[in-house]
């Protein structure tokens, strides 16, 4: 402290005795010109991390839509894919080997809670999109019935093992990462199901959200880079108003041209009820009214630009509203990532992205839109649309002794109004 107070004294003294002597009145113009220096210094790694960033931003936007183009069977693998380095990630930060190495099995425990939820998430997609597959083998049917019991035994078998292990001298550590295990698999895995099942209801639906908080991501970047000047929130320094309203707005034009586009792809569109192993190949399906552009006149005022009209669909409208969610909610996941890693006093989860960081750097805000997706897809959008295929889906998914009654229970009741001949 003593050395601290002597130089900070001197320092006051030693700036009024350069101002006051005549010889020395052209060392400020030094003084002047060092910060220039340090900034072209720091401008120097700030733009080479901009390269590396650009860089692998458009490899792994190449990769994606190329995986996205095979089909929804390879989209899927990547989303499985994705959630187990996403765990991994996230069960890292919490490890201590030393500590492991005197409890036998610790890490196994761990990954058989995640491997348990996955196989969850898994069944639930299965039995809710994919029921035709269900029919093509036994095991899968008994699977399917039972699905619910094996996954809550496959959890109590892991937390008996867990309750075994539980070594004196290691209590906290064990049941910190217990809460760290399940905490992960919350967010990760109930993500991964829910992207599962909008994957199958038309690649759109997973694509749309998807690249809405990836171009809202890159924009935001864009702007926070060459405009940014007013910080956003105190969690994460480096995000601007700037970024996070041109981010706002690029996600919105965004959202209504890759919307509009998809209504002339059938691929994107049509709801996919099978896993087709074969690349580049999609059902094909008769578009509901929400995927149909329908014209609308615009008012009075407008005419002077000489167009009187418009053709949009109500899913350029769901894409617009999505877009919203993208923007001012979405970003608020990343903002929750840097909390925990201010709180663990990390920089970035990982290292497997060049100028990104981590798997959950890159990820975090897909984890929020994935859930939102799923429930504006299954509560705004499909409750309005045509209910009745998606009724007789879940018949489809039924056993066939349960097809039966469901159809002696119709053909009794057409015939007791009248409909039927008995």
């Amino acid at each position: 402290m003593r050395k601290q107070d002597d130089e900070t004294s001197e320092n006051e003294f030693s700036e009024p005795e350069v101002k006051f002597r005549g010889k020395q009145s052209q060392q400020p113009k030094k003084e002047t010109q060092q910060p220039q220096k340090d900034d072209k210094k720091q401008q120097q790694p700030k733009k080479s991390n901009f390269v590396v960033r650009t860089t692998y931003t458009l490899i792994m936007l190449g990769g994606f839509f190329a995986i996205i183009a095979a089909g929804p069977f390879y989209t899927y693998l990547l989303i499985l894919l994705i959630s187990i380095l996403m765990f991994q990630e996230l069960l890292r930060l919490k490890r201590r080997v030393d500590k492991e190495k005197e409890i036998p099995l610790f890490n196994i425990i761990n990954w058989h809670f995640f491997f348990s939820a996955l196989y969850y998430s898994v069944g639930s997609t299965v039995k809710a999109k994919l029921p035709h597959l269900i029919f093509q083998c036994e095991t899968l049917q008994l699977l399917a019935k039972y699905h619910n019991v094996i996954f809550f035994m496959l959890w109590a078998f892991g937390f008996v093992a867990f309750t075994l292990s539980l070594k004196p001298g290691y209590y906290r550590y064990q049941l910190r990462v217990f809460g760290w295990t399940h905490l992960g698999c919350f967010f990760i895995i109930g993500s991964t199901m829910f992207m599962g099942q909008n994957l199958f209801e038309g690649i759109i639906w997973f694509l749309l959200p998807a690249t809405l908080v990836i171009s809202n991501d890159i924009f935001a970047y864009i702007f926070g880079f060459f405009l940014g000047k007013h910080q956003l929130i105190q969690l994460s320094p480096k995000k601007t108003w700037e970024g996070f309203i041109g981010g706002a707005f690029s996600s919105i034009i965004w959202a209504f041209l890759i919307s509009y586009f998809a209504l002339f792809v059938p691929a994107l569109i049509c709801p996919q009820r099978t896993l087709n192993v074969i690349p580049f190949q999609f059902e094909s399906c008769t578009f509901s009214s929400q995927m149909q552009l329908q014209q609308y006149n615009l008012p009075q005022f407008l005419h002077f630009t000489g167009v009187q009209h418009i053709y949009i669909s109500e899913f350029n409208i769901h894409a617009m509203i999505m877009s919203l969610f993208a923007s001012l909610i979405a970003p608020f996941g990343g903002f929750f990532a840097s909390g925990i890693k201010r709180a663990i006093k990390i920089k970035d989860f990982g290292d497997v992205i060049p100028g990104h960081g981590g798997l959950i750097d890159r990820f975090d805000c897909q984890l929020i839109m994935g859930m939102f997706a799923y429930v504006y897809l299954h509560t705004i959008v499909l409750s309005s649309t045509d209910s009745l295929s998606r009724f007789t889906s879940h018949i489809d998914g039924l056993p066939f002794e349960d097809q039966l009654q469901i159809f002696e229970h119709l053909k009794l009741s057409l015939q007791q109004n009248g409909i039927l001949a008995n």
